[in-house]
This record gives structure tokens, C-alpha cells and sequence, in this order.
């Protein structure tokens, strides 16, 4: 006489592919929602490291009653600029990579007066406003500076003109797209220094 075993509790091959099939579902329709919200933070990222690092500039050049500059450099997608070390007399430079992690963005277009340096005298004015952009995906930032003050707004493109500044090669001229005003739930950008 034959006895029965009990049986190990198990998962039927039915419900195992069930299972994968929802998760295959659930991760396809997540990931481009994640793609775009992880575009968004570099971007807004890059928007505010170019903003702060504008301002620390201006503030050095008023500080020091001096001309200070930052030079920006579009095939590279960077920037550089003299800053005071902490208890050093002599300026070391630091240079800015936008295409790299933590930021991961494009510099689009800069134009100060057909120049690509922002240059403040030693009361902090610039010699002459302009407009830096940066974008990655379809997402893009518009910084101006104002010729008179020097203060720095951010402005949300549309993917339209991401898209053409992308697209241009050669000197971009074209209108920035308009304020979104959603900059106050932005992330606050690393004080990032990589000396060169």
C-alpha cells in the first residue's frame, strides 16, 4: 500500500509567470516617467550650479574690487573661473564639466554680446548682460543676467527651443521661451568645485 507524501507548499509556474508579467507591465510604464523626472533634476541642477556660481563671481569681483570673469566654452559643454582659496593669497582656477555626472546636461548657447565670458568690474556690474543656456532630453533652462545689476534669473524653455539650440551649430541666435515659475520646488545645486 502506497502512503502519501504531504505536499511542499509552492507556486505554480501559472502564477510565477503572472507575477513577471505585471512587474514587466508595471517597470514599462514607470521607466519613461522616471527617464523624464531624472532630465528635469539635472537640468534644474546645472540651472542653479551656473546661477550660484555666476553670483560667488560677482560677489568675488565686488569683494576684491577687481575684474573677475568666467569663461565658458560651448564644445566642451564647461566653464572655468578664478576663485580664493580659504586662507591662500593666490586664486586657483576651477573648471566646471556640465556634461558630466552629477549634472549630465548640455551648455546650449551663451551670448554676451557675441562674447562667451561673463566679466564683472569691482563693483560687481557686468560688462555686459547676456544669456546662458542649458538643457539635456527636452528639457532646457534660460539664465539671463541683467547689464546693470548683474542679478540672475532662470527662465523653463520649451522643448521646441531646446530642441533648435540642440539642433544649431554655429552662433545661436534665438528668443527663450517663457517663465514657467515652478523654480521654487527646484533642487538646491552642490557647492562643486573641481580645481583644474
Amino acid at each position: 500500500m502506497a502512503t502519501s507524501r504531504p505536499r511542499a507548499p509552492a507556486f505554480t509556474l501559472l502564477e510565477l509567470s503572472i507575477v513577471i508579467v505585471v512587474v514587466s507591465v508595471v517597470a514599462a510604464v514607470s521607466l519613461p516617467k522616471y527617464a523624464e523626472s531624472r532630465s528635469r533634476y539635472q537640468v534644474e541642477l546645472a540651472a542653479r550650479k551656473v546661477c550660484l556660481d555666476a553670483t560667488y563671481v560677482q560677489n568675488d569681483a565686488r569683494y576684491a574690487s577687481t575684474t573677475r570673469a568666467i569663461k565658458y566654452d560651448l564644445p566642451t559643454d564647461s566653464y572655468t573661473f578664478d576663485y580664493a582659496k580659504p586662507g591662500s593669497a593666490s586664486a586657483e582656477t576651477a573648471l566646471v564639466i556640465l556634461r558630466n555626472e552629477p549634472f549630465q546636461t548640455a551648455l546650449l548657447k551663451v551670448d554676451f554680446n557675441s562674447a562667451s565670458t561673463l566679466t564683472f568690474n569691482g563693483f560687481g556690474i557686468p560688462a555686459a548682460g547676456g544669456t546662458i543656456a542649458v538643457g539635456g532630453g527636452s528639457r532646457g533652462k534660460s539664465i539671463s543676467v541683467d547689464p546693470d545689476t548683474g542679478a540672475v534669473t532662470t527662465t523653463t524653455m520649451d522643448a521646441a527651443t531646446v530642441k533648435s539650440l540642440t539642433d544649431t551649430s554655429g552662433p545661436m541666435k534665438v528668443t527663450l521661451g517663457a517663465d514657467s515659475g515652478d523654480d521654487d520646488d527646484a533642487p538646491k545645486a552642490p557647492a562643486m568645485v573641481v580645481p583644474k
